[in-house]
């Protein structure tokens, strides 16, 4: 499926969720022991490196890191000179060269997110919680509506939910907002530069799985 970024349905988590800055990151979920290269780090989450890549895959992720070069804040990789007449084969294989160099380089944050946006095969919190064994609760039916209810007062709670959910909204539109938003997102690609701080949040706040734990 095209990935048009900058992820258009991320609005609205922000609307139920308000703008959540989480302090963990996607690394918690790798095992104990220090990582001595970004490449280690990324096969530690158990992401697929880039040179297996499909042609859709590399799309995606050569739009992303179009994208994110229009961002002030942005460090590019290191070696990677992309022009306005580079073409995407070119593009690909100047992101490819950067991965090599970045796999071998320092665990920098700068280097783990770089790396984990435009070095493995893009995938989504959903997949990626999956992998190990946290799965969404149920947005869909109402097998899991209590727990959901719980998470909208925890979210209330911690200050950070958004205007329209508060301790006086009533449960079942609490847990309407609260399914909307985690739905979303479930989808939310490695590519986004928020995906780590989503991660965090999708793990607290729509699962049965504590992201702090």
């Amino acid at each position: 499926m095209a990935l048009n970024l900058p992820w258009k349905k991320i609005s609205s988590i922000y609307t139920c969720c308000g703008s959540i800055v989480a302090g963990a990151y996607i690394y918690f979920l790798i095992p104990k022991g220090e990582p001595q290269s970004v490449g280690e780090v990324l096969d530690r989450a158990g992401f697929i490196g880039v040179e297996k890549a499909s042609a859709a895959d590399l799309k995606k992720i050569v739009a992303a890191y179009k994208l994110a070069l229009a961002s002030k804040d942005f460090q590019k990789m290191e070696g990677v000179e992309i022009t306005d007449e580079s073409t995407d084969e070119e593009v690909v294989e100047q992101i490819k060269g950067g991965c090599r160099r970045l796999s071998i380089g320092k665990t920098t944050s700068v280097n783990k997110e770089n790396g984990r946006r435009f070095c493995i095969v893009p995938t989504t919190i959903s997949e990626t919680l999956k992998k190990r064994g946290i799965s969404f609760l149920d947005m869909k039916g109402h097998t899991h509506d209590d727990i959901w209810a719980q998470k909208a007062d925890l979210l209330i709670s911690s200050g950070k939910a958004g205007k329209n959910m508060t301790a006086d909204t009533p449960r079942d539109s609490k847990i309407k907002l609260i399914k909307s938003s985690c739905s979303d997102l479930a989808g939310a690609p490695t590519t986004s530069g928020k995906f780590g701080s989503f991660l965090d949040v999708a793990t607290t706040y729509c699962t049965d799985k504590r992201g702090d734990k």
